[in-house]
């Protein structure tokens, strides 16, 4: 390897190693890579048989940021693994804001078990998932407008308050 390109296996094997400071290193410098270390790093979560090892690589691509998304969510899709979509998911809510539109596409086309995840992922970005969810709840389609809600009613204050605004900015007769 040359100086310029880490070694990305090395690098996630280092997520296994039993110091603290050696896993802590390995996650800023893969974040640090950035897209290289995306494919390898969603792969080892979804083989990992440990938690401890998908919570150093979820961090990863939580530093790695938006270019992570979009392959993250196409995991999700694809691998039913609790544990897998577990991680995978707390690191979109982690990358926040940039991943609030493109979940919210796969949360509107997604299975029921996918968009239960997804509404947590949402619920858990918070208020920069509101708006989006609020626009969902004109949807033609009244699972998507009933997941919606759910999603908002477990977001809390800022989902609840965005519920209550759209009921009473329904109703002709309140002001």
């Amino acid at each position: 390897m040359t100086n310029d390109m880490p070694d990305i296996p090395g690098l996630i094997r280092d997520l296994r190693d039993p110091d603290i400071n050696v896993r802590r290193r390995a996650v800023r410098r893969l974040g640090a890579a950035g897209e290289p270390g995306i494919a390898p790093l969603i792969k080892a979560m979804r083989v990992a048989v440990d938690n401890d090892f998908r919570w150093y690589a979820a961090n990863a691509l939580v530093l790695v940021g938006e270019p992570a998304v979009a392959p993250l969510l196409l995991a999700i899709e694809e691998d039913p693994s609790p544990a897998f979509r577990r991680y995978a998911g707390a690191s979109l809510a982690q990358i926040g804001e940039p991943a609030v539109k493109p979940v919210i596409d796969a949360f509107t086309r997604s299975d029921r078990d996918t968009r239960g995840l997804l509404a947590i992922v949402l619920c858990r970005i918070g208020p920069p998932a509101v708006a989006p969810l609020k626009a969902l709840l004109d949807d033609d389609d009244p699972v998507i407008r009933s997941c919606a809600s759910l999603a908002l009613l477990k977001m809390g204050e800022p989902g609840v308050r965005a519920l209550v605004d759209d009921t009473l900015s329904g109703d002709p007769g309140v002001t």
